[in-house]
Formats: C-alpha cells, sequence, structure tokens
C-alpha cells in the first residue's frame, strides 16, 4: 500500500444519535493525528433552569431534558425529590415506575438494535439498504418500538409523552381490558425480542478491547431498573445517597458537571454492557439462554457488544413487563409526607446507562440546587478513548473504511448531543 502523507477524514454527521454531531480525524506522517467530536445542538439548559421551580414542577420540566429519556427522567426525579422528604415509595409505586422504564428499554433498544447497529454490523451503507434487503428486519423494529410506545401510553396515561407522575402518588391506572391487550401484544414481542437475538448472533462484531471503570445499578434479587446501589467493575458497591461524595467528586470536572472523569486510569462505561457484565446472574433464564446463544463471554470489554446486550435486555424487559402486569392488583394509592428542607439523588438505568438525579429543596419546597449526570456524560471520555483506538488503527487505509468504524463505534454508544451539550467543541489529540 502506497504510504499515506496526509489524509482528513470527516464524518460530517453521525447520523440517528439524537442531536446533530460529526467525527473529524487528521492523519499525518509526521504529526500526532488528531480528532474531533464537533456537536452542533442548542445548549442543554434544562439542569440550570430547575432552580427556582416548586418540586411538583420538576418532573414535568425535566421530561423536556431529552426526547428519548423523558419517561426516565421524570422517574429519576420524583424518586431523588421523594428521598429529600423521606417518602418511602409503595411496592405498587415503585412496580409502575419499573413498568415505566422498562418500556423504554423495549423501545430503544429495538431502536438501536435495528437502525443504529444492524445495518453496519451486516454490510449495509444505510437503514434504507438494510431495510430493502430485509424488510422483516425493519417491520419488526416497528412492532416492538410501538409495543414500547403503547406500553408507555397504558401506564403511563399517553404514549410520547407520558403523564407527569407524582411525588408520593401514582398516576391514573390503567383499565383492566387494556392491561389484556398489551398482554397479548407482549407474547408476539417475546418473539420478536427472540428473533432479534438471532439478528445479533449473525453480525460480526470487530475486535475492540477498550479498558474501563464499567458502573451500573445492582438490584437485590432484580436485574438493574432502578432502586438499587451504585456497582462497577472496579468494586464500588455505594447506597444512591453517596454518590455526591464518592463517584461525583472524584469524576465529575469542576465548572463542567457533564464531563466525567475517573481517579483511576481508565474511563467509566455505563449502559448496556456494564448492566450485563455487573448484573447477568440477575436475567431471567430465557434471557439467559440467549446470552448463551449470541456466544459473547463475559466481562466485556468491547463497546461494539454493546448490541448483544441490548438484544439480551430487550428478551428480560419482555418478558419482566408480562410477568408484572400479569401479577399486580392496579389501585389508586398515596403517601402521607411534609415538605421540608432536604436533599435527595437517584438513579436509574435508562436504556443508555445509568442517569443521577440530585435536589437540595428548602423549607417550602423550592428547587435550590439540581444536579443531573446522564448516561451520555459518564461516557463521553469513554466515547473519546474507543474512538481514539480505532483511529490509531486505522491511519494506514484512510477513507471510507475508517470513516464507517469511527461511525459505527459512536452509534454504539448511542450518544445523545442534547444532553452533552457541555462538551461541544470537544478535541483532542491522539497520543503518538
Amino acid at each position: 500500500m502506497p504510504a499515506v502523507t496526509s489524509s482528513d477524514i470527516c464524518v460530517g454527521y453521525a447520523t440517528h444519535p439524537e442531536g446533530e454531531g460529526g467525527l473529524e480525524l487528521v492523519v499525518t506522517m509526521d504529526e500526532t493525528p488528531c480528532l474531533r467530536i464537533p456537536l452542533f445542538t442548542s445548549p442543554h439548559v434544562a439542569r440550570l433552569a430547575l432552580a427556582g421551580k416548586p418540586f411538583h414542577a420538576v418532573p414535568a420540566a425535566v421530561a423536556g431534558a431529552c426526547a428519548q429519556q423523558g419517561v426516565c427522567h421524570q422517574v429519576a426525579a420524583v424518586e431523588a425529590l421523594e428521598a429529600a422528604f423521606g417518602i418511602e415509595a409503595t411496592p405498587l409505586m415503585k412496580a409502575h415506575r419499573r413498568l415505566l422504564l422498562l418500556a423504554q428499554w423495549i423501545q430503544g433498544h429495538a431502536l438501536h438494535i435495528h437502525f443504529l447497529a444492524a445495518p453496519g454490523l451486516l454490510g449495509h451503507s444505510s437503514s434504507f439498504a438494510l431495510a430493502s434487503a430485509h424488510p422483516e428486519v425493519v417491520q419488526r423494529a416497528l412492532r416492538l418500538k410501538k409495543l414500547g410506545a403503547d406500553l408507555t401510553g397504558i401506564v403511563g396515561g399517553r404514549r410520547a409523552a407520558p403523564l407527569p407522575l407524582r411525588t408520593g402518588g401514582t398516576p391514573p391506572l390503567p383499565s383492566r381490558s387494556a392491561i389484556d391487550r398489551v398482554l397479548r401484544r407482549l407474547e408476539r414481542g417475546r418473539v420478536d425480542a427472540l428473533e432479534s437475538v438471532a439478528l445479533v448472533s449473525a453480525m460480526r462484531i470487530p475486535p475492540l478491547s477498550l479498558p474501563s471503570e464499567q458502573v451500573a445499578v445492582r438490584e437485590e434479587g432484580d436485574y438493574p431498573v432502578h432502586a438499587g446501589r451504585v456497582t462497577s467493575t472496579a468494586g464500588l458497591n455505594l447506597p444512591v445517597s453517596h454518590y455526591h461524595q464518592e463517584v461525583q467528586r472524584r469524576a465529575l470536572v469542576a465548572g463542567n458537571p457533564l464531563t466525567c472523569h475517573a481517579r483511576g486510569p481508565t474511563p467509566l462505561l455505563v449502559g448496556p454492557l456494564a448492566r450485563l457484565n455487573l448484573n447477568q446472574d440477575r436475567l431471567s433464564t430465557t434471557a439467559s439462554q440467549a446470552l448463551r446463544s449470541c456466544g459473547l463471554s463475559l466481562p466485556s470489554h468491547n463497546p461494539l457488544a454493546s448490541v448483544v446486550a441490548r438484544a439480551v435486555e430487550l428478551v428480560h424487559a419482555v418478558e419482566e413487563c408480562t410477568r408484572m402486569l400479569d401479577h399486580l392488583e392496579w389501585r389508586d394509592e398515596e403517601v402521607r409526607y411534609e415538605v421540608t428542607a432536604g436533599e435527595g439523588a437517584a438513579a436509574v438505568e435508562s436504556p443508555r446507562g445509568l442517569l443521577y438525579h440530585r435536589y437540595h429543596v428548602d423549607a417550602v419546597g423550592v428547587v435550590r440546587r439540581a444536579v443531573i449526570v446522564s448516561p451520555a456524560s459518564h461516557n463521553v471520555l469513554n466515547l473519546e478513548a474507543a474512538l481514539r483506538a480505532v483511529a490509531s488503527r486505522g491511519t494506514e487505509e484512510p477513507g471510507d473504511p475508517l470513516k464507517m468504524r469511527l461511525a459505527m463505534v459512536a452509534r454504539s454508544y448511542d450518544p445523545c448531543a442534547t444532553c452533552s451539550r457541555n462538551v461541544a467543541g470537544l478535541g483532542f489529540c491522539l497520543d503518538a
């Protein structure tokens, strides 16, 4: 292959992730390769706008922080506020929120597997090319997406933007007939989820080993969705209430709380792969069998293998929703509480990974300080390291193959440019 003296590689927009962003790689023979991630999206101001709001307005406000994670933000906000007021949610309240979060997993994982990961890993240039060659794949993805949206509507009151959750209470409850209808849909959803696993098993996942400290919630007896302890592959194990003392203090750069750094030599990683590495023993029986059929050895340090974790979690989510809807007794519930000054935190597992909320509320219930750390913020340095690794290996063959690999890696993290707006203009150079 002839020597490359200089090459500029630009992925103008990495399509599919929320927001708009791109990758710019400059490769030269006599200089260190340089990689930039320009983001083009409106400033992320939801976190700042919460100060001064009454606590009961927070769930609706944070729902607009992210189009795809609005429900997850609502659950995290309500549970953090309940912690501030010393409210213990009832089992039904916790189950209701768990169902809402699992519905987001079904939607998010279905779209990611079939539209973000499948085209590149199956050798197609785009989702349109995949749809032309395998229309059944796209039809399956849309069925699963609609299933998750309909489940959100039945449990949350609305499909696209559920009714705001109430601190210490439950929203309007679904009818028995609506539950029976979605249970029948979940039967087909289980088949679609298992077929998604078969699709993932046929993918040729490029090798990439990236040391990282993987972080996820761990629940007692259940696969993690919310209400657990924060754990990591480096031995971290602490209640969520200590996050700001331990993880945040050592992880977040002063002045830029949306960029996470670990004290150790490896970047943080949250998301499906981290959840699976730390909680594979909590999977349902069918999901465990699905994991074995994919042939993924755990623990895995390949961020591209997150598509396997998503497929396995998709099976688990459909099965758990079925089990919960079969056994739950729905009724109106409300916990009495007093508004007092306090501070509370919560962590939930969104489809993209760990989402953390913390609020300081005064004696009349007005939010005085809010901290929100999104999955994209946790992962941004891990994404940077992955792009460095791929770019370093790919400098011998610049051009479209490298562009495709860089975009594939970026999509594997499912980054939300809106949530990570505070790292706009991030630039870095690869080590020699």
